[in-house]
């Protein structure tokens, strides 16, 4: 069985700069997730309080992020993990990748 990095895959809301501006990260512990807001903040210039939106338990945090960003490459705002989508398109993509990524793994 393949080595594999479980954490957490996040949707952080930065509508302060854009409608439908998201943040999807990863972070290797569910513990770590308000310091990496407040990276965030600081990093994007947000001023406005940022909440997360969803976060889901990843049996390889890694791979789900990398796919999700991936499946979304066309909306992504630069070399940032910022994108330009509907927040109800994102989790159902996120959720199905991490569904393939278990089933995958039990194999």
């Amino acid at each position: 069985m393949k080595k594999v990095d479980s954490g957490c895959v996040y949707v952080l809301d930065c509508r302060e700069l854009g409608e439908n501006h998201f943040k999807i990260g990863c972070t290797s512990k569910r513990s770590y997730l308000n310091s990496r807001k407040s990276k965030i903040r600081k990093s994007y210039g947000l001023t406005s309080p940022s909440e997360f939106l969803y976060v889901i338990d990843s049996v390889d945090h890694y791979t789900l992020e990398a796919s999700v960003h991936n499946f979304f490459r066309d909306e992504r705002l630069g070399d940032r993990e910022l994108f330009r989508v509907d927040l109800d398109l994102v989790i159902p993509v996120i959720e199905r990748f991490e569904f393939l990524i278990k089933d995958r793994l039990r194999k």
